[in-house]
């Protein structure tokens, strides 16, 4: 088990290097910064974003709770995935 040491700092993984890949092509230049930040394949970003713009257009909105639910993915790219699609204006959050 390669546990870390608990002294040691916790630094964020350095951006993926995402170019090439499948899908890449298809992603806009902020679609690749966000795939490269979070260490997400572009095919997999594509998938889950539209998954997630699928069930808002269907509810009229999405809950970040229920992006969580739609795309088994560490809870803080989920996060990072909702937030970005929010301000890209593919999802709406729920009103109020």
């Amino acid at each position: 088990a390669n546990l870390p040491l608990p002294s040691a700092p916790r630094r964020s993984a350095p951006p993926m290097d995402i170019v090439g890949l499948p899908g890449y092509e298809r992603l806009s230049k902020k679609e690749r910064e966000l795939c490269a930040g979070v260490r997400l394949v572009p095919e997999a970003y594509l998938e889950f974003r539209e998954i997630l713009v699928g069930e808002c257009k269907r509810n009229g909105f999405l809950r970040l709770q229920q992006a969580r639910t739609l795309i088994k993915i560490d809870v803080n790219k989920t996060r990072k995935l909702y937030d970005f699609l929010v301000s890209q204006g593919l999802i709406t959050k729920e009103p109020g």
